[in-house]
């Protein structure tokens, strides 16, 4: 799943020369913040572990570069990203302009999402497979019943292992 629809366009700007001591102070409602230039465009996000490490002067100095993200790259991809460098917000540039922040907190919902339908789908699976080899074990017992050949009786009786090992390994995946 691509991560464009994850996107938070929803955020505060502040302009490049604010002094961090105000800008730690906004982070106590926030998460990020996206400071911008002369030119009002984006250059990136600004976090409370940002400024914890660059404490004083202006937040250009402590708009750190971050690993930019591409809308189009997967919920898996920036998961990796972000645990490679250690991080909880992104910022999401469109070629070079910024279009927003991706959360660890929305690709984790999403990532779990996915867990939880790939785990319901799979338990259905196993659920119809162990149907069948009840089936197989059913008809394994009356074939049992209506034929009295030695070499069809052994032959039924490995069956019949056969099912009752495949319906532990099940049971197992349960």
């Amino acid at each position: 799943m691509k991560i464009n629809s994850l996107i938070d366009m929803n955020y505060i700007s502040i302009d490049i020369q604010e002094e961090v001591f105000e800008v730690s102070e906004w982070l106590k409602d926030v998460r990020y913040l996206v400071p911008v230039n002369e030119n009002l465009e984006a250059v990136g996000i600004v976090t409370i572990d940002d400024v914890h490490k660059h404490p004083y002067g202006k937040v250009i100095d402590c708009v750190i570069d971050k690993p930019r993200i591409n809308p189009s790259q997967t919920v898996l991809e920036v998961i990796n990203i972000m645990q490679k460098a250690d991080l909880h917000y992104l910022p999401v540039f469109d070629k070079d302009t910024f279009i927003g922040v991706i959360t660890l907190i929305s690709l984790a919902t999403v990532r779990n999402s996915q867990i939880q339908n790939a785990h319901s789908y799979n338990y259905k699976a196993i659920q119809d497979i162990k149907n069948s080899i009840s089936n197989i074990k059913g008809l394994t017992n009356v074939l049992s019943q209506l034929n009295t050949d030695k070499a069809i009786q052994e032959l039924i009786q490995l069956l019949n292992v056969s099912c009752l090992q495949t319906m532990l390994t099940i049971d197992d995946l349960l």
